[in-house]
């Protein structure tokens, strides 16, 4: 019933806002007012349906019904959303190799992690898990940190005891490494449960903390390379090969690798910006992860590496190739500086 009333009123609005065969659905979990709906996903629609040749409109949606973040994955699969944007955790089990870009201690920044991630989609690592959808971008939030309610966490004993929300499997098995105890919920439901105390803190990356105002119930931060999160811009595949190719070649053109830049410098750049507003807030303290109980921190984490690297026959070679990668850009980071 709840998909037949989203079809509908999704089918509704189509029919009253354009008589086009060729005007397509976009729709976020995020808010309008978020960085990256304001400063990405709206111009990246602009500049595709401009180049297009007016063959191409897309409807954007925002918190909308058309999909959250448990759902938006089944809305672009059935067709009644057409392009979407998620985080693959929320999608049970089915990126599991992906993971490997969300594993604690190896990308240091969105930009290494996402342009990794997509180099090892495009040499045939990881396709295999997008083969149902049109993948147009892969994107890996930058490392979260620890942002904690009423308490400050900063060494492994202060873990005792404290509920901690995480973004999926992944993160809540290094939660339990850490000796925190995780409760798994989506972005939008992180406010209410530090508010009404379901948890006492988040792992999250900054990028998180302004869209969802939860620097209104958290005061302590902690920097600490806690891994990340795998995130996706995606199309029904039917839709896309629906499409006139002035379309397609809009659409080609202004994705994959560019797109996954484009969204990881922006990252980057965004978890920076709010990091530094919220260190101006007298009731707000942020604090690095002292050199000694980084090593300890990374001893309890990295078995969990280890473990998923031989959980897979094909985890160990993703790892390896994800390093690879990575091993590369910093060379030429390090290629740049000193030339």
């Amino acid at each position: 019933m709840n998909k037949l009333l989203v079809a509908v009123f999704a089918t509704s609005y189509l029919i009253v806002t354009s008589a086009s065969a060729d005007t397509l659905i976009f729709a976020s979990p995020m808010t309008s007012r978020s960085s990256i709906s304001t400063e990405v996903f709206e111009p990246w629609i602009k500049k595709i349906v401009a180049e297009s040749e007016g063959e191409l409109t897309i409807r954007n949606f925002y918190s909308s019904p058309l999909g959250d973040y448990n759902n938006i994955y089944d809305r672009v699969l059935d067709g009644v959303v057409d392009i979407a944007f998620t985080t693959t955790a929320q999608v049970g089990g089915q990126f599991r190799h992906s993971d490997v870009a969300a594993l604690p201690i190896e990308a240091h920044s969105s930009y290494e992690g996402s342009v990794s991630l997509w180099k090892l989609y495009e040499n045939g690592f990881i396709s295999h898990e997008y083969s149902d959808i049109k993948l147009l971008g892969l994107f890996v939030f930058p490392n979260s940190a620890l942002h904690m309610g009423s308490r400050p966490i900063r060494t492994l004993e202060e873990f005792q005891g404290a509920k901690i929300r995480t973004a999926g499997k992944l993160q809540s098995d290094m939660l339990e490494r850490l000796g925190g105890s995780p409760v798994t919920a989506t972005p939008s439901d992180i406010y209410q449960g530090l508010n009404r105390g379901v948890f006492d803190g988040a792992i999250m990356p900054w990028t998180g903390i302004e869209p969802f105002k939860l620097d209104e119930v958290t005061n302590y931060h902690l920097n600490a390379a806690l891994g990340s999160s795998v995130a996706m811009v995606f199309m029904n595949i039917q839709a896309f090969e629906a499409l006139p190719e002035s379309a397609q070649l809009a659409i080609e053109q202004n994705s994959g690798l560019s797109l996954s830049i484009l969204l990881a410098k922006h990252a980057d750049r965004d978890a920076a910006n709010i990091e530094y507003a919220v260190s101006q807030n007298p009731d707000q303290t942020i604090e690095q992860l002292e050199p000694d109980e980084v090593e300890r921190w990374h001893a309890r984490l990295q078995p969990l590496v280890e473990e998923w690297s031989s959980k897979d026959p094909q985890n160990r070679a993703i790892l390896a190739a994800f390093r690879e990668q990575i091993r590369i850009l910093r060379k030429r980071k390090m290629s740049n500086f000193h030339g």
